[in-house]
């Protein structure tokens, strides 16, 4: 099989080359060969797919690696290592907030489950995770690398987390990464808009209403209610500035009950209609 308007892939501004580190990346060793891994600004996961592996990282001197088995890296965490083996790896890079499902947000099981202080060894690469991995293999094989194929299959990953890997499992694969980047603000920017109530945006985090409430305050020096309602309002003026998108999508998008409540709400939000607002940058 070809790949068909290779040139057109190629040259698309989607297109992820070696230059550009998020998403996918394949390497081969030979056996004694060395390699260095050097990222300030994502996080990753190396899979070991055949072979073994010597490692030494900034946050632990040189450990043992073997085939089937993936480790986690936070940001600034560079690595260097040496095939013992003949290996084959895959490196796994990504920047954003780490949840595995709308339906569960690692963060919140910081707070449930403790992380153990063990030897940190990674985890196995089960079957469905192979399966990923393989599938991406196709899509390398033909250089198909548009960056949105390597994001659909960097969330097949979290999926696979997210149905065949035990939560214990899961908050100690990622607690390199958890244990520098658990930030209150990130959780909530990130998760806010996913909620319908602030207890439900509590419960994901794993605290009390209360407590949830108490820490808002403090770093955000607002209740949540009305940072919510503030955020809510930025959305929709950046909206309303965009004429391309119709009032009817916003009604729609931010459940108005009809035309009449969202001017109602907009003379009393922004002080002037929807229509005023969009006339201001179409004339």
């Amino acid at each position: 099989m070809k790949t068909l308007y290779i040139k057109e892939h190629l040259s698309c501004p989607n297109y992820v080359d070696q230059e550009h580190n998020l998403g996918f990346t394949r390497h081969t060793f030979n056996s004694n060969e060395e390699f260095k891994v050097e990222q300030q600004d994502l996080h990753y996961i190396l899979f070991v797919l055949e072979g073994t592996l010597e490692i030494c990282s900034d946050d632990f001197d040189y450990r043992i690696y073997k085939a089937n088995t993936m480790v986690a890296f936070s940001k600034n965490s560079n690595i260097i290592g040496k095939a013992i083996t003949n290996t084959s790896i895959y490196l796994l890079y990504f920047d954003k907030h780490v949840n595995v499902c709308d339906k569960l947000v690692l963060e919140s099981l910081y707070t449930q489950f403790p992380i153990e202080k063990n030897e940190y060894l990674g985890l196995p690469i089960n079957e469905g995770m192979k399966q990923v991995l393989e599938s991406m293999d196709f899509y390398l094989n033909y250089r198909l690398q548009c960056c949105h194929i390597h994001s659909i299959k960097l969330q097949e990953v979290f999926f696979i987390f997210r149905g065949f890997y035990k939560k214990e499992e899961m908050i100690n694969f990622f607690s390199p990464i958890l244990n520098k980047t658990v930030n209150f603000k990130d959780f909530v920017i990130a998760n806010y808009q996913k909620v319908k109530t602030v207890e439900d945006l509590s419960v994901l985090f794993g605290c009390s209403l209360r407590s949830f409430n108490r820490k808002f305050k403090e770093h955000f020096d607002d209740s949540p209610y009305n940072w919510i309602l503030k955020q809510r309002a930025k959305h929709i003026k950046a909206q309303l500035l965009t004429p391309d998108i119709e009032f009817s999508e916003i009604i729609k998008e931010f459940k108005f009950s009809s035309a009449s409540h969202f001017s109602t709400y907009c003379k009393k939000q922004f002080g002037i209609t929807p229509r005023e607002i969009r006339k201001s940058v179409t004339e």
